[in-house]
């Protein structure tokens, strides 16, 4: 194989010069050494960096979740305490239930509450439901009537008309406008009319034993800020993260968000936006946990999603908390970049001294290949 013209000359000087030879045995280490140490620090740094931040978000979906289960307990024990008090027992035995209802629904932090018959008609209700409105059909609610945990809850989705029965303010809390998001799937919706409900029976039992009344109450998460703020509060201290990143939680019904501070760019809490499809594919139509960088409203987030389901084991939401990408990808570039300088700063100095160290072996190996060959010339 002929090599090209240009390349010759520069070819024939390495071949016949000594000190040509001897440079490349001096620096090629350095040359060489240089890019291979750099793209294994870049390697390591970029694999070591993702594993972090992703272990990271996987302990702080753990904590939000936790979190989430104290919640959806303590329904189930205000629920069951309310059915186990005397005051309700002495209540319903002299048909004075409502009065009740209504002292104690407040001040347990319960969105509505339903006494119901022993075969799940409602007896008395804070809300607008009728004396005698079927609600044996709700999971919670047969479980109660069968003799079921009395502090068990469960996350159910009431349609707008299930809200509308119990109560039309709690109709008009759910309802959310679902704003166009990057990145989400196709829907052809305007608004979500459901509600996503913490919701528990507990039975109520006379002296004996025997099942007299059940006890229904709930709690209506969409717009539920507090649950969300406290959420963060309790995952991203402050300090917890530095470099100027932000932790924020989310709770989704379906693929939109009923419960975030998550921040628009005006400022407003971004409800109604949603996730992205390759999110939602993952966690809602697979069930699976997302711990991975994602696209969120409007940047990228290092990201834990994990699904919510139902009484029936359907998927019907999805848990999320995260923090901003961008400080802490910016913090790499920077410790990358510092690095790269530094190890070309120190091989610079490094061929420069190994010239210098060089230089008093190239003479006399230069002059002995001068003596020979003005030997070999005669």
């Amino acid at each position: 194989m002929r090599l090209p013209r240009l390349l010759r000359p520069p070819l024939d000087y390495f071949l016949g010069s000594v000190r040509a030879k001897l440079l490349f045995l001096v620096l090629a280490p350095l040359m060489l050494g240089f890019p291979i140490i750099m793209g294994l620090t870049w390697y390591w740094s970029h694999t070591y960096y993702h594993k972090l931040l992703v272990f990271k978000v996987g302990s702080d979906l753990v904590t939000a979740n936790e979190y989430f289960d104290r919640v959806i307990d303590g329904v189930g024990s205000r629920v069951g305490g309310l059915a186990s008090s005397q005051r309700l027992a002495a209540a319903l035995a002299g048909g004075q239930a409502g009065p009740v209802l209504d002292a104690v629904g407040g001040a347990r932090d319960l969105d509505f509450i339903n006494v119901l018959d022993v075969e799940g008609h409602v007896l008395h209700s804070t809300g607008v439901l009728p004396r005698g409105a079927d609600r044996g059909a709700w999971p919670v609610v047969a479980r109660a009537i069968s003799g079921g945990a009395a502090d068990r809850a469960v996350v159910e989705v009431f349609s707008a008309a299930a809200l509308g029965e119990i109560s039309p303010a709690l109709r008009e809390r759910a309802r959310m406008a679902l704003v166009a998001t990057a990145r989400a799937a196709p829907d052809s919706r305007s608004h979500e009319e459901r509600g996503m409900v913490i919701h528990s029976a507990a039975p109520v039992v006379d002296a004996n034993g025997n099942l007299v009344a059940v006890v229904e109450g709930g709690v209506l998460l969409n717009g539920n800020l507090d649950f969300v703020d406290t959420i963060n509060a309790i995952v991203y201290r402050d300090g917890s993260l530095p470099l100027g990143s932000k932790g924020t939680a989310t709770l989704f019904l379906g693929d939109a968000r009923i419960a975030t501070n998550v921040r628009l760019f005006e400022g407003e809490r971004a409800l109604g936006t949603r996730a992205s499809m390759e999110v939602s594919q993952h966690v809602l139509g697979q069930g699976r946990t997302w711990l991975e960088t994602a696209f969120v409203v409007n940047d990228w987030y290092v990201s834990g999603y994990e699904p919510i389901v139902d009484s029936r084991g359907e998927r019907v939401g999805m848990l999320y908390v995260g923090f901003l990408e961008a400080p802490f990808r910016s913090a790499k570039t920077i410790a990358l970049l510092v690095i790269f300088c530094l190890f070309l700063m120190i091989s610079v100095i490094g061929a420069v001294w190994s010239l210098h160290w060089a230089r008093s072996i190239f003479r006399p190996i230069e002059r002995m290949h001068d003596a020979i060959d003005r030997i070999g010339g005669g």
